[in-house]
């Protein structure tokens, strides 16, 4: 389902790191991570972008080990990168007001659902050139 993209996992609770990223390499994709702070992220993506393995997309919780996702949320958009949340309480405030667009899936979603909007992600972003959240209905 995923061909073998690349998909960054930012997650700081063990458990669901480890089913998600299960699921991602059950569907044929390749797990970036997991990464359990920002700046675990920010490195993962950095040594990806340098290493010639492009992120095909991201998916993100909102409340890591160190603090918010903000700085990892920014990064991504500045290089292009779509992203998907996957958190208990949404995006942070500051995100929201920059990036209103940005699909959420609440915690708890099924990690099978996660790699459903990962595919349809991905798919949107290779047909149309560029990333529409708003048509995958997840907002």
């Amino acid at each position: 389902m995923l061909a073998g993209a690349n998909v960054l996992v930012v997650e700081d609770e063990a458990i669901i790191a480890l089913e998600l990223c299960l699921a991602i390499e059950d569907a044929d994709g390749v797990v970036v991570g997991p990464a359990a702070t920002t700046g675990e992220a920010l490195m993962l993506i950095a040594n990806a972008s340098g290493a010639g393995m492009p992120i095909a997309v991201a998916v993100l919780d909102t409340d890591l080990a160190d603090r918010d996702v903000t700085p990892v949320v920014l990064r991504l958009h500045e290089n292009g990168i779509p992203m998907i949340i996957r958190s208990a309480v949404g995006l942070p405030a500051a995100v929201h007001a920059l990036h209103p667009d940005i699909p959420w899936l609440p915690k708890p979603s099924e990690s099978g659902r996660v790699v459903l909007a990962v595919a349809e992600t991905i798919s949107l972003g290779s047909s149309h050139g560029l990333f529409k959240p708003h048509a995958m209905g997840y907002v």
